[in-house]
C-alpha cells in the first residue's frame, strides 16, 4: 500500500531532553517557559525576527481562527465571508465565534477565494470580515488582501492552516494549524500572528477563559497550548529546514513525471507561486473522473482522497448555517467533484 499521508514527526530521542525540562520545571500548560520559546523562535526564524508578543497559541488551528474571530469584537450574526471549497474547520470556527458565514467562489486556477467577486456581495450585504483560505497549504497574495482589507475597511483573517514557513504576514491576521498532518506539526495546536499586540494579547486573553487580572471580562475558553505540545513543536522547528527541502523534492518529482504522460485526458494542478510548495498535491481531472480514478488507484493499493469534498453549502448540517447562492459557485462545485489529493508526504520515493 502506498499511503496518502505518512506525517514526519520528531522522534523519542529528538523529544526527551525537552521532556525532561518539562519534568525539572514541574509547569505543564498555562503559558510555561516552553510554549514561550516556542512562540520566540518561530517569531524569529520564520517571520523575520518579529516580538513573541506578535504570536499567540493555541489549541488547535480551527480554535485560532475561531478566537481571532471572537477577538475582534463584532456584532453577535455578523456576516463573515469565506470561500464554500475549503475543510469545514473555516466554517465551524465562524459559526463558534457567534457569527454567519457567507460562501463565496474561488478563483479557477489557484483555487482560493475570488477577491473579484467581493463586489457583489459588499452591494447587497453588510460583510464584517472576510477569511480567505490558504487552500492546500498555498500561501495567499499578502499584498491584495492587504489592499482588499485597506479598500473595505475590513479585517481580513487567514486560514493559512497548513501554510507555516511560507505565508507572509503583512497587514493581516493569519491563523496555522500545528495538527501532526501539517509540515510544522506538535501533533495538535494553532498559532495566531499579527503585526497588533493588542490584538494578539486579546487572543491569548479568549484562550484562558477570557481571565483578565483574576477576573473573566469577556465570554472565552480553554484553548491554550500545553507544554508537551510545545515541546514537540519546537524539536519540529529544529528540523524545519530539512522537512521543507524534503517537501519540495516529492513536489518536484511529481511536475517531472506527471507532466511528461501522453494527454490521454485534461488535467492540471494548483497554480501556485515559484517559491511556494503546497501541503497536499492535488490534481484537477475531467468532471467526472475524480471518484472512478479514486477507485482504480485503490485496487492498485495506492491511497487518494477527495479533499474539501463535498463543498461546504453542499454538507447537510451547513445548509440552513450558511448564506450561500449555488448559482454563484461554480467553481466551488466542480472542484469538489474533479479533485484528487495524491499520496504526498516526505517518506515517498521517486520509484
Amino acid at each position: 500500500m502506498i499511503e496518502y499521508l505518512v506525517p514526519d514527526m520528531p522522534t523519542v530521542q529528538q523529544v526527551t531532553p525537552l521532556l525532561e525540562e518539562i519534568d525539572q520545571n514541574r509547569w505543564y500548560s498555562n503559558f510555561g517557559p516552553l510554549e514561550e520559546r516556542f512562540r520566540f523562535r518561530v517569531a524569529q526564524e520564520v517571520f523575520n525576527g518579529i516580538s513573541k508578543d506578535n504570536l499567540a497559541t493555541c489549541s488547535s488551528g480551527t480554535s485560532a481562527i475561531a478566537l481571532s474571530l471572537k477577538a475582534l469584537g463584532l456584532r453577535k450574526g455578523s456576516k463573515v465571508l469565506i470561500p464554500s471549497y475549503t475543510f469545514p474547520g473555516t466554517v465551524a470556527a465562524v459559526l463558534w465565534a457567534g457569527y454567519q458565514p457567507v460562501l463565496c467562489d474561488v478563483d479557477e486556477s489557484a483555487w482560493q477565494l475570488d477577491h473579484t467577486l467581493l463586489d457583489w456581495y459588499f452591494q447587497r450585504m453588510e460583510i464584517a470580515a472576510i477569511v480567505p483560505v490558504a487552500a492546500f497549504g498555498s500561501a495567499v497574495n499578502v499584498e491584495i488582501w492587504s489592499e482588499i482589507s485597506a479598500k473595505y475597511s475590513i479585517p481580513v483573517i487567514v486560514d493559512a492552516a497548513a501554510a507555516l514557513g511560507r505565508q507572509q504576514l503583512g497587514k493581516l491576521i493569519l491563523c496555522f494549524s500545528l495538527h501532526a498532518t501539517k509540515l510544522v506539526g506538535a501533533g495538535e495546536g494553532g498559532l495566531v500572528v499579527s503585526s497588533d499586540k493588542k490584538f494578539i494579547k486579546k487572543v491569548v486573553q479568549l484562550s484562558n477563559f477570557g481571565y483578565q487580572d483574576g477576573e473573566v471580562i469577556s465570554s472565552g475558553t480553554n484553548a491554550k497550548l500545553s507544554e508537551y505540545h510545545a515541546a514537540v513543536g519546537l524539536a519540529q522547528l529544529d528540523r524545519l529546514y530539512q522537512l521543507m527541502e524534503k517537501r519540495k523534492e516529492v513536489y518536484n518529482c511529481y511536475v517531472k513525471n506527471l507532466f511528461p504522460i501522453p494527454d490521454k485526458m485534461t488535467y492540471s494542478v494548483q497554480k501556485i507561486s515559484d517559491v511556494d510548495i503546497p501541503s497536499s498535491f492535488v490534481v484537477r481531472l475531467p468532471y467526472a473522473s475524480a471518484k472512478s480514478i479514486w477507485d482504480y488507484l485503490r485496487t492498485k493499493g495506492i491511497e487518494t482522497r477527495q479533499l474539501y469534498c463535498p463543498s461546504l453549502h453542499d454538507h447537510s448540517a451547513l445548509k440552513s448555517e450558511c448564506v450561500y447562492f449555488k448559482d454563484r459557485l461554480p467553481v466551488s462545485i466542480d472542484l469538489a467533484c474533479s479533485t484528487l489529493a495524491l499520496p504526498y508526504h516526505n517518506f515517498l520515493t521517486e520509484n
